[in-house]
């Protein structure tokens, strides 16, 4: 008898676990599709999954585009190393930085310190570009910290080198950005107002930092609040002016089902073009593409990393489940219809 209540009482819990997922998986993949809220808008495929490289982000050079992407051997494609083959083999994760030029030609960024800890990940991770001061600004995470917390940093390289005929560029100096804190540092949003270099440091509160390209040295200049938004808001792409009153940037929100099914979706917000830069308009919570089946028992991880306008146009590129690399394109009057 007492077999048959443990039994029972086992499957009672499966049954409400299982009720419970279906629930929220319903809940979470509900979300409305970017292509279905803004008009004209058309995705491309960046990279295939043999590549391995995602989290793209992009720049403007002399009226082209150039994109930077993510290399790492810690993915979760599927017919290449998986990222939990390499936790149980304990393999070093290898990260590198891609910059694909207009011509299509692909340029490394030499890594130019030592791996100190050799429990941490190798390499930068998830490059930022910005342009400023006539230089190409890659904005990182550096893993190579005691404990693994990663920091941020900056690599500086000349634009004028990157234009040569070469494969690999080393940058002309990297400057660790300082920040009194004891969490771990991803995803700063950097923004440059008036020539100067600013960092989203968090949505919700909306901090704002301000920072020496020379020292690395970071100061809190504003923090506001926004009621209407989720405080569960991660960080994302770049801050880009979008008229004279507003920035445009995206951050994502990340959900787990069970600790098991992973699922991004994206909110884009409005903030002022001028200190306290306060949040003035949020987007409903969305999924950028549709290429996913939203009942399967697989993650669904949309990640917008960078964010560029040029000719009248956004380009929102994405890394899509931490594998490939993908690209949206619309024009800047549609975009402004999820707001």
């Amino acid at each position: 008898m007492q077999i048959y209540y443990l039994i029972l009482s086992i499957v009672i819990i499966i049954v409400i676990i299982i009720v419970i997922y279906f629930i929220q998986n319903i809940k979470y993949c509900s979300k409305p599709f970017l292509t279905d809220l803004v008009d004209n808008s058309n995705i491309s495929i960046l990279t295939s999954e043999h590549q391995q490289m995602f989290n793209p982000s992009s720049f403007v050079w002399k009226e082209k585009i150039y994109i930077v992407y993510r290399h790492s051997n810690f993915n979760f494609c599927k017919h290449i190393l998986h990222r939990d083959q390499i936790i149980k083999n304990s393999v070093s994760t290898k990260n590198s930085i891609l910059i694909q030029k207009p011509d299509k030609s692909i340029v490394k960024v030499q890594y130019i310190k030592s791996n100190k800890y050799k429990n941490c990940a190798e390499q930068y991770e998830d490059p930022r570009p910005i342009i400023y001061d006539d230089k190409l600004i890659l904005v990182v995470n550096d893993p190579q910290q005691m404990k693994c917390k990663n920091k941020m940093a900056l690599l500086i390289l000349s634009l004028h080198t990157l234009e040569q005929n070469i494969s690999n560029i080393i940058p002309e100096a990297v400057v660790p950005l300082i920040y009194p804190s004891n969490r771990i540092e991803k995803n700063w949003m950097p923004l440059v107002y008036h020539d100067e270099l600013y960092f989203i440091y968090q949505i919700n509160p909306h901090i704002v930092l301000k920072c020496d390209i020379n020292s690395g040295n970071c100061t809190k200049i504003a923090q506001t609040q926004n009621n209407t938004m989720t405080k569960q808001l991660r960080g994302g792409t770049p801050a880009k002016q979008i008229n004279k009153d507003y920035f445009i940037t995206f951050g994502h929100v990340k959900r787990r089902i069970f600790g098991m099914k992973q699922i991004y979706t994206t909110i884009g917000y409005l903030f002022e073009a001028k200190p306290p830069f306060s949040i003035v308009q949020v987007s409903k919570e969305f999924f950028i593409d549709n290429d996913f089946e939203k009942n399967k028992f697989k993650n669904i991880i949309q990640f917008a990393s960078g964010l560029e306008i040029f000719d009248e146009k956004i380009y929102l590129t994405f890394g899509y489940n931490d594998c490939v690399s993908k690209m949206l394109v619309v024009p800047i009057a549609n975009i402004l219809q999820l707001f």
